[in-house]
């Protein structure tokens, strides 16, 4: 009976290990899944007519940041759904609903909402 040579033998080990890896892996992974869109916005002060509000602490699904100087936002590859928004400042009302993440929401690639606080 007639041997393989080393090297052919290699290369079906590393055929198998490479199907077996990609046959584990979630086929989403592989061609890039849209599970995740952005979300960006700017946060007004109402009270003082619509000014932008810098400073603004932002927890949106499960992650938190902080608005700029412009009062604006952002939040990337959030999963898509519906997730809790809640924004806090110091001597105004806690804002506080639902935003929907979608992949192809109406305004373009980025998800938005802003939103506007009252004092307390």
């Amino acid at each position: 009976m007639k041997t393989r040579p080393w090297y052919i033998k290699s290369a079906y080990l590393l055929l198998l290990l490479a199907g077996l890896l990609l046959s584990s892996c979630d086929k989403d992974e592989l061609v890039g899944g849209n599970d995740f869109a952005d979300l960006t916005g700017r946060a007004y002060d109402i009270e003082a007519g619509n000014v932008p509000m810098a400073g603004v602490a932002i927890i949106f699904a499960g992650r938190d940041t902080v608005t700029a100087a412009d009062g604006s936002y952002t939040f990337l590859a959030v999963p898509v759904g519906t997730h809790q928004f809640t924004a806090t400042k110091a001597g105004y009302q806690v804002y506080q609903t639902n935003v929907a993440i979608r992949v192809d929401p109406p305004t373009g690639s980025v998800n938005r909402h802003s939103f506007y606080m009252r004092y307390e």
